[in-house]
């Protein structure tokens, strides 16, 4: 839809801080969506804004790690979700090494 559903919106609106508590913490995202432009870059956007003003630290390596570039978070395109599991996998191990170079073993 473009954006994110409002589940998700009134969610990161009234509990993000309490039941997660982004302060200090390295934070990530990722989406589906139904189709190329389908939103998916407008919803991660929106998630990143909440961790940003709740204290948290956001995680790209954009294009420092070489191809694949992953600048906001990877993105799955349903209905191949499986077909992006390479993607994810990347930017997992990516975010890990992040971890441990901020936070150590």
């Amino acid at each position: 839809m473009a954006s994110l559903t409002a589940d998700m919106k009134v969610w990161l609106d009234k509990h993000a801080v309490t039941e997660v508590g982004f302060v200090g913490k390295l934070c990530g995202v990722f989406a589906t969506e139904g189709y190329i432009h389908g939103g998916a870059d407008l919803a991660m956007s929106t998630i990143i804004d909440h961790m940003l003003v709740f204290g948290g630290m956001v995680y790209s390596a954009g294009g420092s790690k070489g191809s694949p570039t992953i600048h906001l978070g990877p993105v799955a395109l349903s209905p191949n979700i499986d077909d992006y599991k390479d993607l994810c996998e990347v930017y997992g191990k990516r975010f890990a090494e992040q971890a441990v170079a901020i936070f150590g073993k």
